[in-house]
């Protein structure tokens, strides 16, 4: 579930994985967009064995590892940050699929949430559901009825975010609902920022998605 995206300076990377070994970025070749090989990954298993953040194949760890659910990264430059978007859980209706966004100041991270928190893992957790590990904002997740809303929406995921020339940005993301049914259907959402006061730097995060804006 690869993300290719520029960076501010041109740079172009993507961002890839998912599940057991957690989500890594390399470099791209910018003429062909391919990897480009004259970046070199030093490995640091032998530091941090099954921790590892950099790998020559792989690249470098910006989220996950050590087993915990993660898939479907998308990177997007919204004001002063790189924003992480990530969904954990499994993709069927009761699985506890859900949204959560990490951001830094630089493309390759470090990433972190409104905590502070890193996106990266160093042992297990359950990161989806009740009682979960908290880490990373949650945009959205499984419920079965809002407001006037006939279904509810399940497995929420896997999303893009467009964001606009008019300053306002957009969450993409694909849906299952309450109904029984194994159908997935596109929806959107404006995104919006709040004050994060917990946020060591003590500006606004973005934070959750706000009213639908289009279905399809």
């Amino acid at each position: 579930d690869p993300c290719v995206f520029y960076d501010e300076t041109g740079k172009l990377w993507i961002a890839y994985g998912s599940w057991s070994g957690g989500i890594y970025m390399l470099e791209l070749d910018e003429t062909n967009g391919l990897r480009d090989y004259n970046i070199v990954y030093p490995s640091d298993f032998d530091s941090k064995q099954a921790n590892v953040t950099s790998d020559p194949y792989f690249g470098k760890k910006i989220a996950g590892g050590r087993y915990v659910s993660g898939e479907g990264p998308y990177i997007e430059h919204i004001g002063d940050y790189y924003y992480l978007f990530v969904t954990n859980g499994g993709l069927e209706a009761n699985g506890g699929y859900e949204m959560r966004v990490f951001r830094s100041e630089n493309p390759d991270g470090p990433y972190t949430d409104s905590k502070g928190t890193s996106a990266i893992y160093n042992s297990y957790r359950l990161n989806f559901g009740v009682n979960c590990d908290t880490r990373g904002n949650k945009l959205v997740g499984p419920y079965d009825k809002w407001g006037f809303m006939t279904l509810g929406e399940r497995a929420q995921g896997h999303n893009s975010v467009i964001a606009a020339e008019d300053g306002r940005s957009y969450l993409v993301y694909h849906t299952r609902f309450n109904n029984n049914l194994v159908c997935l259907s596109a929806r959107g959402r404006k995104l919006r920022f709040g004050t994060a006061s917990v946020h060591k730097i003590g500006k606004s995060f973005l934070t959750n998605a706000k009213a639908r804006w289009f279905t399809t």
